[in-house]
């Protein structure tokens, strides 16, 4: 019989951070894709929450995907904000974009 465990919001994320690192994702690049993926939990989206870990980590680990890319904004004109993720993933660079 397999045993179910109800996890935390915060367990969740701290095992998606375990796991992008672990994968070869930088910490501030695995940060605040775990703190999506507990997010995406809370409101009941699991095909996009933590069963999707091992996919990003996947991509990390076979170079589709850098872990540790250094993403970067620009603002092209005014009321325009351009998120580069650098070939990494997106996390990083879209809640940078959010808070300028």
């Amino acid at each position: 019989m397999t045993e179910t465990r109800t996890l935390t919001l915060a367990e969740i994320e701290d095992i998606a951070f375990r796991a992008l690192v672990a994968a070869g994702t930088s910490e501030a690049n695995a940060r605040p894709l775990a703190a999506a993926t507990a997010a995406t939990e809370a409101a009941g989206v699991a095909s996009h929450g933590l069963a999707y870990i091992p996919i990003y980590a996947e991509h990390v680990q076979c170079g589709k995907v850098d872990g540790t890319a250094e993403p970067m904004l620009s603002q092209p004109r005014p009321g325009v904000i351009c998120a580069d993720a650098a070939t990494g993933l997106p996390m990083r660079p879209l809640t940078r974009a959010l808070k300028s």
